[in-house]
């Protein structure tokens, strides 16, 4: 909420703009209190420094996440070096239920070109294009998921896009994006793990000491 002082004094005839209104008339004696004690509060350079602050934030909670996530894939094959097993018809499944938001979200990524573009952060260069390029990779990993014989490279190349992405999730968070409100970073990256995992499991199967090797 911006806080302006309207000047209220008396008009002064001698002005080379014409008549205008006295800053310095009694009246006006708050507005001038108020820009001395901001003037004195927030110092001579009180945007750059606050921008600053916010960029240093913001390249924290970038770092944060992604670290997160890379941990995420890398504990799943820590805890799977013994061996990952497929767990037969249940993991088709899950197959084809990690598929379709990549399918929908891979289409919108051509067909809504625009919106999308407009999430992804400022310091990333050539928006238009790495949402089309990151559309078809959805798609392409998409189909994959469900091609045995790329199952495993989807899944794993998949995971890392995941990644590789959600700088956008977070750069979105908590704005309205085509009228949908976006989730916070915590609430975004829970969900962003939990969907990794499913993507592993989907194509590499379950760590255990049981069951058929996937």
């Amino acid at each position: 909420m911006a806080l302006a002082c309207i000047p209220m004094g008396v008009a002064t005839a001698s002005s080379p703009r014409g008549p205008y209104f006295s800053k310095s008339s009694p009246a006006n004696m708050p507005c001038m209190r108020i820009e001395a004690f901001l003037s004195q509060s927030l110092g001579s350079e009180p945007i750059g420094s606050m921008s600053k602050k916010i960029a240093e934030r913001d390249e924290m909670v970038y770092l944060v996440t992604t670290v997160v996530l890379i941990s995420t894939v890398a504990c799943y094959f820590a805890w799977g070096r013994k061996g990952l097993f497929s767990f037969g018809r249940v993991q088709w499944i899950l197959r084809v239920l990690v598929a379709l938001p990549l399918l929908v979200s891979g289409i919108a990524h051509f067909t809504r070109t625009a919106l999308m573009a407009m999430i992804v952060p400022h310091f990333v260069p050539y928006h238009a294009q790495l949402v089309l390029l990151s559309g078809a990779l959805e798609l392409a990993g998409a189909v994959g998921l469900l091609l045995p014989a790329f199952t495993r490279a989807a899944s794993a190349g998949l995971a890392l896009l995941m990644i590789a992405v959600f700088p956008a999730n977070v750069f979105a968070a908590n704005k309205y994006v085509g009228g949908l409100h976006m989730p916070s970073v915590p609430v975004r990256l829970a969900m962003q793990v939990v969907y990794i995992l499913l993507l592993l499991m989907a194509g590499w199967g379950v760590p255990g000491r049981t069951g058929k090797s996937a």
